[in-house]
């Protein structure tokens, strides 16, 4: 899931001081800079503001494979999981698995960031018989979300988790959970017909989700994949 991108001196000319510049410099031989580690920064080019993205330092980003054979593959089912038409498993519903344990330090470490959220996402300000309408099901606040989505290979890890709520906007139009679950899932159909590839798709959930979802404009979708 490492990536990196490796700019030449007049492109980094460029982007700090305009096209005009990028002319200037043309006249020199190009000269490559370090590469640049996008990892540890997800949303470098955010369009949206901050609380739409995770916190680079807490989610880096992890990924198991990007075998595009063993996201096509359908597996054994686990206990927890509920097995389609064939009798098996997606590579998502058989390798989706986060303890309660991570979910609870996935918490911890992004109420430091914002404080009030464990308490907002689990709904402590209704009344006990009232929580699980806001925490499970169409009325859930927030989830515990696999930044990079397992479909493609990506992790359970805590460094591909973050919690994202349902209700954050981006101008006027919603922009939370429910709509990122939609990009995934057309992103996952994509890689499995072999329209897209695993890396590009986690190159663009990772450089801006909230910009590609605008740029495809996902259908919402009920499939698991």
């Amino acid at each position: 899931m490492k990536r990196s991108v490796t700019l030449t001196l007049a492109t980094a000319a460029a982007l700090l001081f305009g096209s005009d510049h990028l002319h200037a410099q043309l006249a020199f031989p190009a000269m490559e800079l370090p590469a640049m580690e996008l990892m540890g920064q997800p949303h470098l080019f955010q369009s949206a503001p901050p609380e739409l993205y995770p916190d680079g330092a807490l989610t880096p980003g992890k990924a198991e494979t990007f075998s595009v054979a063993a996201i096509q593959k359908l597996y054994k089912c686990p206990k927890s999981a509920k097995a389609g038409k064939s009798g098996k498993c997606t590579y998502s519903k058989a390798h989706r698995s986060v303890s309660a344990a991570v979910k609870n330090a996935v918490y911890a470490a992004y109420e430091e960031l914002h404080q009030g959220l464990a308490a907002y996402c689990h709904a402590l300000d209704v009344r006990p018989a009232k929580r699980r309408a806001f925490t499970i099901g169409k009325g859930q606040r927030c989830e515990v979300d696999h930044f990079c989505p397992v479909g493609i290979g990506c992790s359970n890890d805590k460094e591909n988790l973050w919690i994202q709520r349902a209700d954050t906007t981006y101008n006027g139009q919603p922009m939370g959970f429910h709509q990122k679950d939609d990009l995934e899932a057309w992103g996952i159909a994509q890689v499995k017909a072999g329209a897209l590839t695993p890396e590009e798709f986690d190159r663009r959930i990772w450089g801006d989700w909230v910009s590609y979802y605008l740029e495809v404009r996902p259908a919402h979708s009920n499939v698991s994949n």
